[in-house]
């Protein structure tokens, strides 16, 4: 806050508190995801937080609904998963919330395995 002199007036001037664009994405979600390698939708609960260093990344817990935890970098509604291997997985996608609805589309593979375990996935999740 800033405080303004002129003569016998007293003007106050607020300075904006800065906004921060990853709060639109913190919450817990209600995911339903259809998944292409097993052919079936599933539902599980996704936990975003937000990083205490970066101003940019937010983590999703039980991404998946495996458990994991990955991190996200946030550009205004959307989100990018960028290459990340958790475990025997290698995982990167894309996402986007809009009206509190948050979008994810990404890859997963399995390196571990012995026969094809690339999955691609969509998920929709409503926060509550």
């Amino acid at each position: 806050m800033a405080l303004v002199f002129t003569g016998c007036n007293v003007y106050v001037e607020e300075e904006p508190v800065p906004y921060d664009v990853r709060d639109r994405f913190v919450g817990t979600y209600e995911i339903e995801e259809y998944s292409e390698l097993l052919d079936v939708i599933s539902y599980f609960n996704v936990r975003i937080s937000k990083d205490y260093y970066d101003d940019y990344v937010i983590y999703l817990d039980n991404f998946y609904g495996s458990g994991f935890e990955v991190y996200a970098e946030v550009t205004g509604n959307k989100i990018r998963i960028p290459f990340q291997r958790v475990g025997f997985y290698e995982i990167e996608g894309y996402g986007s919330i809009y009206q509190g609805e948050l979008s994810l589309t990404y890859s997963v593979e399995d390196i571990d395995s012995y026969y094809d375990s690339y999955d691609y996935c969509e998920s929709i999740g409503y926060r509550y």
